[in-house]
């Protein structure tokens, strides 16, 4: 099973891919996919005045050198309003929104959902945070002692069929599941079909690159050694052992179910849980397999006449997982942060 490459926080893939919606793994282009390791860094913008972001989303690419402008990537920029939370509007880079985070005050347990933003829909996630008692539990955050956060949502990619006549996502009727692996850990030039859609079509030469050329040094690089881009991941059928034995009516387990049990990949439904970790690092748990480890971070912000210290999130996502979902949780935790200590 592919891990990640951290030494710190060794992480593992889940053993299907994972998304709040399949466009989160399908869409171009590869910067937005999540078929590998990939680091996100969440930063607090300071800007009070609409429409500017509150956190801006960036992803680091690491075959990019660190002091390149490709090395960080503006994926996505979040608004709304830094006090009361309330709500909290996940777009993308040219600012087309793309989830709604909402924090839902009524109720017996610090509760948010995830929804789509025209609202139509039903919640696409719901994560829930029991009230702490007294004592290191009452202080609650990325990095501090006694965060506890149950994450639940549908796994958009798990598809079942229905009787005979086609698939639908979420259903529980029928078992099915296709000769290959879904294919989320594959990168382009690795056991598929290379693609570089801003590269030249004829391989460059080192002459060729030169100060009047069409050709690039990234394309001449490019053509050298391809970057490690994902390539696109693909939705796939969910099985209870359906593999082996089409007919589950006709199973040779003396023990009705064994098999399926034994067999099933995850189900539709999905539950994550916050594990703190040492020092500042808070891990993301999909049963006993750590899918994220957030780190929290405190830097100074020079750009306003007051220097001011600001928090920032290195988020570290395994293959196969939304990144969409580990933003989602990090502004969960942004949240029950500035709700207790108000520090934006």
């Amino acid at each position: 099973m592919p891990k990640s490459k951290s030494k710190s926080n060794p992480l593992t893939s889940p053993a299907t891919p994972i998304a709040l919606h399949p466009h989160h793994l399908l869409s171009p282009p590869p910067d937005l996919l999540t078929n590998t390791a990939t680091t996100l860094t969440i930063t607090t913008t300071q800007e009070t005045k609409s429409p500017s972001p509150i956190f801006t989303v960036h992803r680091t690419r690491p075959h990019e050198a660190p002091d390149t402008p490709d090395r960080n990537v503006l994926l996505y920029n979040v608004f709304g309003k830094p006090w009361p939370n309330t709500s909290r509007i996940v777009c993308d880079a040219e600012g087309m929104p793309l989830l709604v985070l909402r924090r839902v005050w009524l109720s017996s347990v610090r509760k948010w959902s995830v929804r789509f933003p025209d609202q139509n829909q039903g919640d696409l996630l719901v994560a829930s945070m029991p009230w702490a008692g007294g004592g290191d539990g009452a202080r609650v955050g990325v990095g501090s002692g006694g965060f506890r956060l149950e994450v639940r949502f549908v796994n958009a990619l798990v598809i079942r069929s229905v009787g005979s006549g086609g698939v639908r996502s979420g259903s529980r009727l029928g078992v099915a599941i296709p000769d290959d692996p879904p294919p989320y850990s594959a990168v382009s030039g690795v056991g598929g079909e290379e693609r570089h859609p801003h590269s030249h079509p004829v391989l460059p030469s080192y002459a060729s690159v030169r100060r009047d050329s069409p050709n690039s040094l990234r394309d001449l690089l490019d053509a050298i050694e391809p970057p490690q881009e994902p390539a696109p991941a693909s939705p796939f059928l969910s099985s209870a052992s359906a593999s082996q034995n089409p007919n589950p009516s006709t199973s040779t387990s003396p023990v009705p179910g064994l098999d399926a049990e034994a067999d099933a990949p995850p189900g539709p439904k999905v539950e994550l849980r916050v594990m703190q970790l040492a020092g500042s690092d808070t891990g993301i748990m999909m049963g006993n397999q750590q899918i994220m480890n957030i780190t929290r971070r405190n830097v100074i912000d020079y750009s306003k006449s007051k220097v001011k210290s600001r928090p920032r999130w290195e988020v570290e996502v395994s293959e196969g997982v939304d990144l969409l979902l580990a933003v989602n949780i990090v502004l969960i935790m942004a949240d029950s942060v500035s709700s207790q200590n108000r520090w934006r």
